[in-house]
């Protein structure tokens, strides 16, 4: 079954690729109710089929950035999922996404003080929420289609290269083939530092203004980091993973410049360590 911090991370990850979906939505809207007045659509079939297509097409969006930002994270970083994990990630995309209903009332409320004709406006409404539904129900798909395909990829046999590091030994000879492996001397200086370098981030995230699930959603992913940095063999992928993301979710925050150039330092520092 998939761990807690990592459901954590991957609803961080939904979040961190659907922030501001809404305030583009709606400045859409405010746009499309200007350029209708400007020609003296207000009251016409113009007006509500051009804001229908707005919120129906937003809300699609929306739910392939939902997808692709689920999908991304168990890939980047390296999530082991089984089927029966299903309705926990189920649950993550569906809570993202406003119910259709929630979507019929924001176009509603999106449209001009005028008097519509009741028939166009009933079509119009009962079309918004109809097609909303078709979008939400294929979320359930997309998120089965994400956890099935990240499963078997985990099963397959992979080709890759296994590198033993041994800072007692020489480099030896890399050889080609399935778990392939040589000694490599590495810094334990640059261990070191970057352990150290994670560290500072902490009391970043602490004084952040994430709210308290956040934080300790991000305390937990970097603690883990740390200890994969003082091992002596960092996952350079995931931390680099948790980087990233910490990083776009700095950028989203009024007060995360110091938290961007932080994360920035601590990346630019591991893709310094030799490989």
């Amino acid at each position: 079954m998939i761990e807690q911090r990592d459901l954590g991370m991957v609803r961080l990850a939904v979040s961190q690729k659907t922030r501001g979906w809404e305030g583009r939505m709606q400045q859409e809207l405010h746009a499309n109710v200007a350029l209708c007045s400007s020609k003296g659509w207000m009251t016409s079939g113009n007006m509500l089929l051009t804001s229908e297509k707005i919120v129906i097409e937003g809300y699609g969006a929306l739910q392939q950035a939902i997808s692709a930002g689920l999908s991304q994270a168990l890939v980047d970083l390296h999530i082991t999922v089984e089927t029966e994990d299903f309705p926990a990630l189920l649950t993550i995309a569906t809570q993202a996404l406003p119910a259709p209903t929630t979507m019929r009332d924001t176009w509603l409320r999106a449209l001009p003080n005028v008097t519509f004709p009741d028939a166009a406006l009933n079509q119009v409404t009962a079309t918004v929420q109809s097609a909303c539904e078709r979008i939400a129900r294929e979320l359930e798909q997309d998120v089965q289609y994400a956890l099935e395909k990240h499963f078997r990829s985990g099963k397959q046999p992979q080709q890759s290269t296994l590198v033993i590091f041994n800072g007692a030994a020489t480099v030896g000879a890399i050889q080609s083939g399935s778990n392939m492996t040589a000694n490599v001397t590495q810094s334990a200086t640059s261990i070191g530092e970057l352990a150290a370098a994670l560290e500072t981030l902490g009391p970043l995230i602490a004084s952040s203004e994430l709210d308290s699930d956040a934080k300790k959603e991000h305390q937990a992913f970097l603690d883990e980091c740390v200890a994969s940095a003082q091992s002596g063999k960092p996952n350079k992928t995931k931390i680099g993973a948790f980087l990233g993301m910490l990083k776009g979710t700095a950028e989203g925050l009024k007060n995360g410049a110091a938290l961007v150039n932080a994360a920035t330092e601590v990346y630019h520092l591991l893709s310094s360590m030799a490989s």
